[in-house]
């Protein structure tokens, strides 16, 4: 759930208002078209404990990568499915797993020792792949990626 969330798959959907509202503050009246940016409800700190950082194990993880309600995914299932087969092929052929780079809000690129705390919105890992005992094993898994 975390990589998904991370991720987001789904950037944004516009919607119209059907109503006059108010949202933290702000006046929304019928008719005004909405822009639902999901990567930033995935980062939104009212929701998510230390939104910029990238978790496995964070629960709740109740991101919204899939919309919400009467306008979820109906992919979604195929879409857990497919990332819970990547990391059960993927984790078992690595050795390692380390944090490379990670591009921030500018889109600059950073080695991870020059992050200090300001979030990372993306992150290039490195993985240290274990040896096939073959050519043909490794030839199948180049394939599956």
């Amino acid at each position: 759930e975390e990589s998904i969330r991370w991720e987001t798959p789904v950037k944004h959907f516009m919607r119209t208002a059907t109503a006059d509202t108010e949202v933290h503050g702000k006046q929304i009246k019928k008719n005004d078209w909405l822009f639902l940016a999901y990567p930033s409800g995935n980062r939104d700190e009212d929701v998510f404990d230390d939104p910029y950082s990238f978790r496995i194990d964070r629960s709740p993880n109740k991101h919204v990568a899939f919309g919400y309600g009467a306008h979820v995914c109906l992919g979604q299932h195929l879409g857990r499915m497919e990332m819970r087969i990547l990391w059960e092929e993927l984790l078992p052929r690595l050795q390692s797993v380390e944090l490379d780079q990670v591009q921030d809000e500018l889109g600059s690129l950073r080695s991870q020792e020059s992050c200090g705390r300001r979030p990372a919105y993306k992150f290039c890992i490195f993985f240290n792949w274990q040896r096939f005992a073959d050519q043909e094993a490794l030839d199948a898994w180049t394939m599956f990626v």
